[in-house]
């Protein structure tokens, strides 16, 4: 079995935004990362690197 994971890392301004892809479908991140918006894919860098202690 295999697993295609994708991160998707996109500019905006002075802001990054990224999705994550599982078999090349958006997937959520932990329900503790917080998205940009409800039900949104897309998640600012800086509330990942909150969101995994980094």
């Amino acid at each position: 079995m295999a697993a295609n994971i994708q991160w998707d890392l996109y500019a905006w301004g002075d802001v990054y935004l990224v999705r994550m892809l599982y078999n090349e479908r958006e997937t959520a991140f932990p329900p503790s990362c917080r998205p940009i918006a409800r039900g949104s894919f897309y998640y600012r860098l800086s509330e990942l690197e909150r969101c995994f202690g980094r």
